[in-house]
């Protein structure tokens, strides 16, 4: 049996051990994630291991094991685990979908080699002189975690040593590289408005409309560029509208305008809006 082994959004997943667990016959995924596995007709079990995670077992069900079995890492996980992968020696960590929080990552995945500062946003490598000051998002310098929600990131890179000749003074103590989920070039706004001061419909329609040029906000809907966005994401909860949200429990909002239909279905053609609150205010 052969074909290819994809993240979530559909990357490949380079050097995961895919191993049929009757015969004991195993393989690499090679850095396209494709693998090629000598199995029976009877041997339909095999397990998926990615590096620095534990097997996950599959049944490979309703396929001929003779030609392509092309399989989707996410669906295999009920758990959502994110996995680590390495190139040229730099280590980069793929979130799952239970990782909603930088200081639940940082402390979960890097647990013996980064301290991380909820309140600045920034991470401190063990062993280096200070905090790390460098923080890059597709491409792009960003101030710190704080400005960057995880739900919107597909991998983290961290660079402990050896960044100051590329990213200059900044990253003389290290440096995160963050990917997105969205395609390249996609119109991303975050936010940098005190919520706290917000009250009422007038707050939440404030709140929307700080985003960004072309948002607005009417009867608990967002409109994005003219077009009334379906897709509305609370905490990691999905919610009809905004209209019961009270804009001083609002911690952080993000609006997507678009590009995110691979990773959030049909619903997000017109954008997204995704939101931490609480109610520690």
């Amino acid at each position: 049996m052969h074909g290819y082994l994809r993240d979530a959004w559909g990357r490949p997943v380079e050097g995961a051990e895919i191993k049929a667990l009757g015969s004991g016959a195993r393989v690499l995924t090679d850095t396209a994630g494709f693998y090629s596995l000598p199995v029976t007709s009877k041997d339909r079990r095999v397990s998926i291991k990615v590096k620095y995670t534990k097997p996950t077992r599959v049944k490979i069900k309703g396929v001929d094991l003779s030609g392509d079995v092309n399989m989707d890492l996410s669906l295999y996980d009920a758990y959502g685990r994110g996995f680590f992968t390495e190139k040229d020696g730099e280590q980069t960590y793929v979130l799952g979908s239970i990782d909603v929080s930088w200081e639940d990552i940082f402390k979960m995945r890097y647990p013996n080699l980064t301290t991380y500062n909820p309140e600045t946003g920034k991470v401190f490598f063990r062993g280096n002189q200070g905090w790390c000051d460098y923080y890059e998002l597709d491409g792009s310098p960003v101030a710190d975690l704080n400005a960057v929600m995880p739900q919107l990131i597909r991998s983290i890179t961290i660079i402990k040593f050896g960044t100051s000749n590329k990213y200059g003074a900044a990253g003389q103590n290290g440096a995160v590289i963050l990917e997105s989920r969205v395609q390249r070039n996609t119109p991303v706004q975050m936010s940098t408005i005190n919520y706290s001061r917000l009250r009422g419909e007038e707050g939440l329609k404030k709140a929307v409309e700080f985003q960004g040029e072309g948002i607005t906000y009417r009867d608990g809907y967002v409109w994005i560029d003219g077009k009334r966005c379906e897709l509305y994401i609370i905490n990691d909860m999905e919610v009809k509208n905004i209209a019961s949200l009270h804009p001083e429990y609002i911690d952080d909002m993000m609006i997507v305008r678009s590009g995110v239909e691979k990773t959030y279905g049909e619903k997000a053609r017109n954008g997204v809006v995704l939101i931490n609150a609480s109610r520690k205010k």
